[in-house]
């Protein structure tokens, strides 16, 4: 695995070389600039398949607004007014239409929203989405996967082998891990 594999993933899927990948809305901007995608309903949006003795899950998660409490009053006052702002129906509804992400306010959904085919996809989905394990520094559970996911991919390890490895490390990252 190359470090410009995440490029290399989202490159073959968005022109067509790869019919499908685990991804989430973060992307949906990205794919319609692929050959695949200049008809934006060719983008179908599934579950991620569990198996059959699992239950379908979906991509979640995002960004949070902080306020630091140990700012000023003014400080915190302004950055309470932006935070309004920014998790304001309206705004949410434009940075949707402008990156097509997913609001997080229900009444954000408006209908020019919903009309892109890449935010209702995603929209059917999150009735399955689970919550992230919570991990402070989330981003450290690429880790065991960047550590097996090459290894099973040049037949070094066997697929069980590498998903015993991820696991075990995942279960040291957030201890309330199971699978």
């Amino acid at each position: 695995m190359t470090a410009d594999a995440y490029a290399h993933i989202q490159d073959a899927f968005v022109n067509g070389k790869v019919a499908s990948i685990i991804q989430g809305p973060w992307e949906i901007t990205n794919f319609y600039k692929g050959s695949a995608f200049k008809d934006k309903n060719n983008l179908g949006i599934a579950t991620v398949p569990a198996g059959s003795a699992g239950k379908a899950g979906a991509p979640t998660g995002g960004h949070n607004l902080s306020v630091y409490a140990g700012s000023s009053k003014e400080k915190q006052e302004a950055a309470l007014k932006f935070v309004k702002f920014m998790t304001s129906a309206k705004a949410q509804e434009t940075i949707a239409l402008k990156n097509s992400t997913l609001p997080t306010r229900d009444d954000a959904y408006t209908e020019q929203v919903k009309a892109d085919p890449g935010i209702a996809g995603y929209q059917t989905v999150l009735s399955a989405a689970q919550p992230r394990p919570a991990l402070p520094e989330y981003s450290s559970l690429w880790g065991p996967m960047d550590d097996e996911l090459p290894q099973v991919a040049s037949g070094k390890e066997s697929l069980d082998k590498g998903l015993s490895d991820a696991e075990a490390a995942f279960t040291k990252l957030v201890p309330d891990f199971s699978k």
